[in-house]
């Protein structure tokens, strides 16, 4: 039933782990860690996030670009006022 009212869900970067990914993935959610502001970061976490969310979107689309040029298109979305989401792959 979960999967019917919730997409993903949004955990702070370093509460995310192995295990976590997995349930998410298991219950059909998207993994969004925040705040990622760093740009180094980004390489440090799980590949199979499905974005993050970040306070500098063009420095971390930059940074994501030169890490995976074969990744597909990176879509930049609203978040907050202040926030975005940057969603990996296509």
């Amino acid at each position: 039933a979960i999967r019917y009212f919730v997409k993903g869900i949004a955990p702070w970067r370093s509460l995310l782990d192995r295990n976590l990914m997995i349930a998410a993935q298991h219950k059909g959610l998207g993994v969004y860690p925040y705040t990622v502001n760093n740009p180094n970061e980004l390489e440090l976490l799980d590949p199979r996030v499905s974005g993050v969310i970040t306070d500098f979107p063009g420095e971390c689309r930059v940074a994501l670009a030169e890490l995976s040029e074969s990744e597909g298109a990176i879509a930049l979305t609203r978040r907050e006022r202040t926030r975005q989401s940057i969603n990996i792959g296509g």
